[in-house]
């Protein structure tokens, strides 16, 4: 994959569902254990020793191709493999996030990042948008990709219950953006992206 710049930012295909990549060795082994347990370290107070149990837990999940960091004071998961990195909260996108890919014009959160090397490069993001409007938020997105000269190649809505999912693609010919923006009336909203080579997504 290439991208035409890169920066670290701070918190502030056609109709069939987009299928994720399926990490593979180390991370694939211990993606599922971090994101079931990512949501128990924020708010908590974990000492070095719980820590350090969890990381040589993840550790040895993988075979030990995988180095696992939990930081729980800042509730943080971060896994270093031979294929790329996971981050589970901190709040920073990736440092390869695409500078021309929109982001919600409303201040969000950072929940998980996850950047993938080797033959099948790719980057996913996942973003909480507290209070955003699903509707309002899709078409900000919408004209910065038309903007940053991206076409729009899928496009699926759904509406049910005041429960709005909006699932789009977008490509520039080298890179291809699939973008899922979900929500309910007056509440968070959340914002997904998976980056990838126009060849692979």
């Amino acid at each position: 994959m290439t991208t035409r710049a890169s920066r670290r930012r701070a918190a502030p295909p056609d109709g069939g569902p987009v299928a994720g990549p399926t990490p593979r060795t180390a991370l694939g082994l211990v993606l599922t254990a971090v994101l079931l347990g990512a949501g128990l370290l924020g708010g908590c107070s974990t000492d070095t020793l719980a820590e350090k149990g969890m990381e040589k837990a993840m550790e040895a999940g993988s075979g030990g191709d995988a180095v696992v960091d939990v930081d729980s004071d800042a509730g943080t998961v971060t896994i270093e493999g031979e294929d790329g990195s996971l981050s589970v909260g901190g709040g920073e996108l990736p440092e390869s996030f695409p500078e021309d890919v929109p982001l919600p014009d409303q201040a969000y959160q950072v929940v998980s990042a996850m950047e993938l090397g080797g033959d099948e490069e790719m980057i996913m993001a996942a973003l909480l948008v507290p209070g955003g409007d699903v509707a309002s938020t899709v078409e900000h997105l919408e004209a910065g990709f038309e903007e940053a000269g991206y076409e729009q190649t899928g496009n699926l809505r759904q509406d049910l219950d005041g429960n709005h999912y909006v699932q789009l693609q977008f490509t520039d010919g080298s890179t291809t953006v699939s973008l899922n923006v979900a929500g309910s009336d007056d509440e968070e909203l959340s914002v997904s992206y998976t980056i990838g080579s126009a060849d692979e997504l």
